[in-house]
């Protein structure tokens, strides 16, 4: 079950990653957490959680 889970976990972050790569977007480790930055400029656009789902 957990090898299961982990595979899933780690489907979605690859679909993920593509996604913003498609949009010329990346996540970079950052203090501990992850900031979303612009790969073309290399400005950072956000952090992780400021762009988590909608509550």
């Amino acid at each position: 079950m957990t090898e299961t889970l982990f595979h899933c976990k780690d489907a979605l972050w690859t679909r993920l990653h593509a996604a913003l790569r498609g949009r010329g977007l990346r996540y970079e480790p950052a203090g501990g957490g992850l900031t979303l930055v612009d790969v073309a400029t290399g400005q950072s656009l956000a952090r992780s959680s400021l762009v988590g789902p909608a509550t």
